[in-house]
């Protein structure tokens, strides 16, 4: 009697330690409602929906391509259109699409990635020249910025993440897939794991979300290697992502010095018509305590913040419309 009492006692601890572990946090806890207005850019023609980020809280760059350029850059203090800049091209000065945009520890600069060729370059906020380029030898499919690394997510051959110096150089490679994907072929893991991940521009912190689950994890990278600091997860992401009854979890990111923010779903893919879209923006500080939601009116693609003005920048596009930038209030 006694043994099974105690084994009663033991379970119930276990599944409330897991429980706890699993649930983490109530995104629903604390929901703000915004609401979005489109900003007037008349200039705004082609696909600004893979990248936008505010430069200095005053201009708001984003990839567009069109006439032989890929960033466009609109004055939002003044409320103009500044420009189209970065030529398409091979030359050194010159940048290949699809080109993500980037916050950058200096307010007067802005670096964008070229995926395909594994390349960050570094523009002038002023005129929007690059400046230089840094080459990554190793290709990681995403890049962001921390006070003293780079950091990238990639296919390593000994972990998830790999750690580069400010000229690029390779470090460090570690921490394992969650789940299933401990076991998995890195290749499999990285398609099956992967989603997006922004960083702190001041500090060596970054947070990596899943795009088919809601697994989001919290690090800190000290004397060149990754460390953990939080998890939240309740489940787990298909292996087979296609299925329209998979659920989607965070589609975009967004890091200052104070905060993260997560763009979550919590919808199907055939619910959001096969679209990587959500209406739910997450705030963490990045220690991985969970702070607020905001709750949009529109499906949004990806956004940026701007804290000093209390504001966040998103694409969306309305049903049977071109993709816009609409301003929501914080």
């Amino acid at each position: 009697m006694n043994k099974n009492v105690f084994l009663i006692i033991f379970l119930t601890i276990s599944m409330l330690s897991c429980n706890n572990k699993k649930e983490g946090f109530d995104y629903l806890q604390n929901v703000i409602h915004i609401k979005g207005e489109p900003l007037q850019i008349e200039q705004m023609i082609g696909n600004p929906a893979f990248c936008i980020t505010t430069i200095n809280d005053t201009l708001l760059a984003y990839y567009d391509r069109y006439d032989g350029k890929l960033l466009s850059v609109f004055d939002l203090k003044n409320n103009h259109f500044v420009g189209r800049f970065v030529s398409e091209g091979q030359g050194p000065t010159e940048s290949l699409p699809p080109l993500f945009l980037f916050s950058y520890p200096q307010k007067d600069k802005l670096f964008t990635l070229q995926r395909n060729v594994a390349t960050v370059s570094i523009l002038d906020a002023q005129d929007f020249q690059i400046q230089y380029n840094i080459k990554f030898a190793s290709r990681p499919s995403e890049i962001q910025k921390t006070k003293d690394y780079y950091i990238g997510i990639g296919v390593f051959d000994k972990g998830r993440f790999g750690v580069y110096d400010t000229q690029g150089e390779f470090l460090y490679a570690g921490e394992t897939y969650p789940f299933n994907g401990k076991s998995m072929e890195s290749p499999k893991a990285f398609l099956t794991y992967y989603g997006p991940f922004c960083a702190n521009p001041d500090k060596n912190y970054f947070v990596a979300g899943c795009s088919f689950s809601d697994y989001i994890a919290f690090y800190e990278v000290t004397e060149n290697k990754v460390i953990p600091i939080k998890e939240y997860y309740s489940y787990d992401a298909p292996v087979d992502t296609r299925n329209d009854n998979n659920m989607i979890g965070y589609n975009c990111a967004f890091g200052t010095a104070s905060y993260c923010y997560m763009l979550f779903s919590g919808k199907t893919l055939g619910e959001n018509k096969r679209q990587k879209i959500g209406r739910y923006i997450i705030v963490f500080d990045w220690q991985g305590n969970y702070i607020k939601t905001f709750n949009s009116d529109y499906d949004i693609f990806n956004f940026c913040v701007d804290e000093k003005n209390n504001c966040i920048y998103a694409v969306v596009r309305e049903e049977n419309s071109e993709y816009e930038i609409f301003k929501f209030k914080m």
